[in-house]
């Protein structure tokens, strides 16, 4: 959420600067420090948006950037001193860069956050493809926030696969690479936008009833949860995600108990 409404004040930005207000550049500025350093706190993986933003501000908006510094200084201002108020430390045990490694399992980490047919991004929304077909296309020079995207992106998921436990531990679908969802929509919404928008909706509307069809299985069928711990916890046998026949998005499917192909009950 945090994502998706920075991003929007991002466009703000553009829209805004053809008003020729400096203070409502400043004042959206402002807002989207504190967002990014809000998002921060959440989430420390942020780190990565609030160092790309920063960057963002100083290659397309630099006259901004000292704005946008103050915004996040006045939550990460209250951050830190609750921090050293409860641990005697800048940062909590949580935040610190310990957890992250280049493990045995790292590759197979970067290609199952995407492809893995129980955790895959790609798998549980597909229509996210699009986006990324459409990077071939019209890159200009001042796509400061396309590149944004796509850097966020592939850094996002570097950092994620570091994670030894990269399946995301009990949920469903890929949790870990929810962060990023707004992001493939921006680069989704660029796709439709290239003038090819009626061959990219005939792809795009099967694609995206399939998305709703998994994702409802999984608010509606109990038995795909307890594919996390059924026959053996995923946390402890990571190898799972790579199931075809017994992939989470299709755990108990029996379409002649309806269109989701569970019981509520099961």
């Amino acid at each position: 959420m945090l994502t998706s409404i920075v991003l929007y004040f991002l466009v703000r930005l553009h829209k805004e600067e053809d008003d020729g207000s400096k203070r409502n550049l400043s004042a959206l500025a402002v807002l989207v420090g504190i967002l990014v350093a809000v998002g921060y706190v959440v989430r420390p993986t942020f780190a990565v948006t609030v160092i790309a933003i920063g960057v963002y501000f100083l290659m397309a908006r630099r006259e901004l950037l000292l704005w946008y510094i103050l915004g996040g200084l006045t939550v990460g201002a209250l951050f830190v001193l609750s921090n050293y108020a409860q641990y005697e430390n800048l940062l909590p045990p949580y935040y610190r860069g310990s957890r992250l490694a280049f493990h045995s399992e790292y590759f197979e980490a970067l290609l199952g956050q995407l492809f893995s047919p129980s955790r895959g991004l790609f798998i549980y929304s597909p229509f996210l493809i699009l986006g990324i077909a459409g990077l071939y296309r019209n890159w200009g020079e001042g796509e400061y926030l396309r590149f944004l995207c796509v850097g966020l992106i592939v850094i996002q998921l570097i950092l994620l696969a570091a994670f030894p436990n990269w399946t995301g531990a009990y949920t469903f679908g890929p949790r870990y690479m929810s962060d990023l969802i707004p992001y493939f929509a921006v680069l989704l919404f660029w796709t439709l936008s290239q003038g090819t928008g009626r061959k990219s909706f005939l792809v795009l509307i099967p694609l995206g009833v399939l998305s709703c069809w998994i994702h409802a299985r999984g608010v509606y069928c109990p038995v795909t949860f307890r594919w996390n711990s059924q026959p053996i916890s995923v946390t402890h046998e990571r190898s799972r995600v790579w199931e075809l026949k017994d992939a989470q998005p299709i755990r108990g499917l029996n379409l002649d108990h309806g269109i989701l192909g569970c019981r509520s009950s099961e």
